[in-house]
């Protein structure tokens, strides 16, 4: 704000309310019926198989899901904890 004049001060704040005016309004008819929608009967009933190869990467097991994830990399790591201490147990989570 402080590096602002009044008059870009006054165009945020008009363009603050245009925006606050349009989130309010409800859409239109014609508007709401070009949402997708998604009935039951369209989602499978049985899961996808998930093709899965297990490994061993410096002697810990590693299961390998090779799928598309447009080079997103997801990563799910579990570790033996009953040897720690219970008291040390709410510093997991």
């Amino acid at each position: 704000k402080e590096g602002m004049t009044e008059a870009e001060l006054e165009a945020v704040m008009r363009t603050q309310e245009a925006l606050q005016e349009k989130q309010a309004t409800p859409d239109t008819p014609e508007a709401l019926k070009c949402i997708p929608t998604l009935q039951l009967s369209d989602i499978p009933t049985e899961n996808t198989p998930v093709p899965t190869e297990m490994e061993e990467v410096h002697g810990a097991p590693c299961l390998h899901h090779d799928l598309f994830t447009n080079d997103i990399l997801y990563l799910d790591m579990a570790f033996d904890l009953h040897g720690l201490p219970e008291d040390l147990l709410p510093y997991m989570s």
